[in-house]
């Protein structure tokens, strides 16, 4: 009946004495094992809930076999359960089963499941505020907040800017700022003339008609006056930069037809359909024929220093062909 108490049996895996019977002892490979109690559950309760000692066996049922009850494993606890990737709204990283919902572009990197432009944070003099990068430098107290400079600043300051041109006002933020050329001066906060070298040095260097140069760390400037006769230049005898008299340029003209003339001026012009050399010849444009040539017949063309030059190779009893061990071994045309 439901409820009643449970069947107990006593199960003999080994005959430790003789039966009153007074029948042979069993042998064989139930020999010498001991008697063990097992507890059948109440009909109304499942096999898998049957207790065995102090545990509760749930991947255990029993069977029946010859009148002996007998504990056997359930085959199917012995399943492992299938992973399942995680890769939804992801699109790189790892997917929770070992492997990978996907990689990122080269310049990207992977954060939280999602590509991101690789970044370098820049948190110089910066107390608070952006790095950059999506980030942030640091964080301020809740009576403060991030000002302009990057520092915290206490909420409720109130900004002092009287008086100055320049310079923080006191609350992170900036009183002004000055001009190209300028600077402003810590002492007076004020804009100043910047009279630091940065890139200029002794040597110097002209900007234009104005000369400038740095002594002593200071920069120095000079406004050279064509008026007198003077432009800023290099000066071979000083072996620096200084206000010196125009050069008489010589124009370079020798063996040339055309092209510049190293003095702002031109050696000649071509007639038209012709072309200047790079060496200062007039010819016709080479189109489509390069340094290695061709043959037309027995004229060998070929383009030289941007012109088209042609040689009559019949003329002196060759014939126009291909020469393997010109131009150091590269192979071109020839007259042969």
């Amino acid at each position: 009946m439901r409820g009643g108490v449970g069947i107990v049996a006593v199960v003999a895996l080994a005959i430790a004495c003789g039966s009153s019977g007074g029948g042979p002892s069993p042998q064989g490979r139930d020999e010498g094992r001991e008697v063990r109690e097992v507890v059948a559950p109440p009909v109304d309760q499942s096999p898998l809930d049957i207790q065995y000692g102090e545990e509760v066996h749930e991947d255990r049922v029993l069977e029946e076999e010859n009148g002996v009850v007998a504990e056997v494993a359930d085959a199917d606890a012995t399943g492992t359960e299938e992973c399942l990737p995680q890769c939804e709204g992801r699109e790189c990283g790892d997917d929770g089963c070992g492997g990978i919902c996907g990689y990122c572009a080269y310049g990207f990197l992977c954060k939280g499941g999602v590509c991101v432009e690789y970044c370098i944070p820049d948190c110089t003099d910066k107390a608070c505020g952006d790095d950059g990068c999506g980030g942030l430098c640091g964080e301020c107290e809740e009576n403060e907040f991030c000002g302009e400079d990057f520092t915290c600043v206490l909420k409720g300051c109130e900004p002092a800017c009287f008086g100055k041109a320049c310079g923080p006002d006191g609350c992170g933020g900036s009183c002004g700022s000055c001009e190209k050329g300028q600077v402003c001066d810590p002492k007076t906060w004020q804009c100043v003339k910047d009279t630091a070298c940065h890139e200029v040095t002794a040597e110097g260097r002209c900007v234009g008609s104005l000369l400038q140069w740095c002594e002593a760390g200071v920069l120095q400037e000079k406004e050279c006056d064509p008026a007198m006769g003077l432009v800023c230049g290099y000066s071979m005898l000083a072996k620096k930069y200084d206000c010196i008299p125009p050069e008489v340029c010589e124009p370079q003209c020798s063996g040339k037809e055309c092209g510049p003339d190293q003095c702002g001026g031109t050696c000649g012009d071509c007639p038209e359909g012709q072309v200047c050399s790079t060496g200062g010849k007039c010819g016709p444009p080479c189109g489509d024929i390069t340094e290695t040539g061709a043959c037309q017949g027995d004229r060998l063309v070929f383009c030289h220093q941007g012109i088209l030059i042609t040689y009559d190779c019949a003329s002196s009893g060759k014939h126009c062909q291909w020469d393997p061990t010109g131009n150091s071994g590269k192979g071109w045309y020839d007259c042969l």
